[in-house]
């Protein structure tokens, strides 16, 4: 019925002003609403004049010129998802 008022029961122990927009989902592979909602956040400004660099990959998924690696043996996850679903 269109513009007729109705109620939820939200299952989410958060809980946020009532004010701002909504965004509401029908997910239909967990069958279940989704109320996604904006809210905001701070952002902080660093006066770091240093440079990074981060190169994206598959042996390594993350790999920063600090030396960290992150998501190592990525490539043999993605290969074997790819292989399960290509040889439908």
């Amino acid at each position: 019925v269109p513009r007729k008022q109705f109620s939820v029961e939200m299952t989410s122990p958060w809980s946020y002003p009532r004010t701002g927009d909504i965004t509401v989902v029908l997910d239909r592979i967990k069958q279940r609403l989704e109320v996604h909602k904006l809210i905001s956040s701070k952002c902080y400004s660093t006066d770091s004049k240093k440079a990074i660099g981060i190169d994206k990959g598959l042996a390594t998924l993350l790999s920063c010129s600090s030396g960290n690696e992150y998501g190592e043996n990525f490539s043999k996850l993605a290969n074997a998802i790819v292989d399960k679903y290509g040889k439908r």
